[in-house]
């Protein structure tokens, strides 16, 4: 016989309660979860940008500070993985004028991406020469997530590796002659 003390319809009770309350904590840390990676997020970006000579300071973070009625900005952050339109070995931070960087030393920062670009291309050969070609500057100027950009490209990570390597070994005499000549 089941009254409102037996230990089924008790358990029962409880269970009930320590389920709110562990749905109620769930919700909380997995709140806390997100704000801790937006604001990890955040830093890293800033952290990138001020590495790369920017402010340091990215958009969302200064429209908070501004309470979102700043005009338009002065800076533009920019990352080494973003391609202009559909060249890819000509990259944003190439391009964009930065306060640092004189017309000559921009004249010999493109003049070497081409030269680079131009011993990739004697990759011709390689079998994966498509992947090549679309991957080689985020491996030479950044450290991407080699896993992902392999998923992305259908290949094995192993693989991804062993082009890097190719990529250095091929591209390292212009590197070591321009080296030699600053």
């Amino acid at each position: 016989m089941l009254n409102e003390f037996s230990p089924d319809i008790c358990a029962f009770e409880t269970l009930q309660r320590k389920l709110k309350d562990f749905r109620y904590e769930c919700r909380l840390s997995s709140y806390i979860g997100r704000i801790t990676q937006r604001c990890t997020h955040e830093w890293l970006r800033s952290h990138a940008a001020l590495k790369r000579g920017g402010s340091g300071v990215t958009s969302a973070a200064q429209r908070r500070a501004d309470g979102g009625s700043a005009p338009t900005r002065q800076w533009h952050i920019c990352y080494l993985s973003q391609p202009l339109s559909s060249n890819p070995s000509l990259m944003l931070e190439e391009v964009v004028a930065s306060a640092d960087r004189s017309p000559a030393e921009t004249v010999e920062m493109r003049t070497l991406m081409a030269e680079l670009a131009r011993s990739v291309t004697t990759m011709s050969a390689d079998p994966h020469y498509s992947i090549v070609k679309a991957v080689w500057p985020a491996l030479l100027f950044e450290k991407p997530n080699i896993s992902a950009l392999a998923q992305q490209h259908a290949i094995t990570p192993r693989a991804l590796f062993n082009i890097k390597n190719r990529i250095v070994r091929r591209v390292m005499p212009v590197i070591e002659r321009w080296q030699i000549v600053s």
